[in-house]
């Protein structure tokens, strides 16, 4: 998913992509510690998308909390 789309969702969204993608990422490195991964070039997508969730979450947690400085 692009930032922009993510962006779009409510963090109950975003906290709901983040563990699915964190369980299949986790599926996709035992599966290719194996050698059955069928999709190896997901895991870089994946570690992608969890972080951007990740950073659009932390932004807004920054953002609500507010400043005194």
């Amino acid at each position: 998913m692009t930032p922009k789309e993510l962006r779009s969702k409510k963090d109950k969204d975003l906290l709901g992509f983040l563990s699915k993608w964190q369980l299949e990422l986790a599926g996709l490195k035992v599966q290719a510690a194996i050698g059955q991964c069928a999709k190896p070039a997901r895991i870089p997508m994946l570690r992608r998308d969890i972080a951007r969730v990740k950073t659009i979450l932390h932004e807004r947690e920054a953002n609500a909390g507010g400043t005194n400085e």
